[in-house]
């Protein structure tokens, strides 16, 4: 006997990828309105100080749309992944249903 099965549940997995998907939005969005506050800070945050933490706030910001970019490639991975496993299913099911129909 084979100890190496794989059960993949697309429903489950669709269901992970709905929330990742929901979770990347919300970080998109939160991003989207950190930035415009500092945006709108900017003109109070004069001299050396100043620029030195804008300066912090963009190279954060870099770091986060990365971060932010990572997660959607790993979700777009998993709806591949996931309609590779639908379809392949879809295929050995159509297969044993001629086979079993001979």
């Amino acid at each position: 006997m084979n100890d190496n099965n794989i059960f993949i549940s697309t429903d489950e997995l669709n269901s992970k990828i709905e929330q990742i998907k929901v979770e990347c939005e919300k970080m998109k969005m939160i991003l989207e309105q950190i930035t415009q506050d500092a945006n709108g800070l900017n003109n109070y945050w004069k001299g050396n100080t100043g620029e030195k933490a804008y300066e912090c706030f963009n190279n954060y910001v870099k770091k986060y749309i990365v971060a932010v970019k990572k997660i959607d490639n790993y979700k777009k991975f998993l709806e591949e992944a996931s309609n590779a496993y639908i379809y392949l299913d879809n295929i050995i099911k159509e297969k044993f249903d001629e086979t079993m129909g001979d």
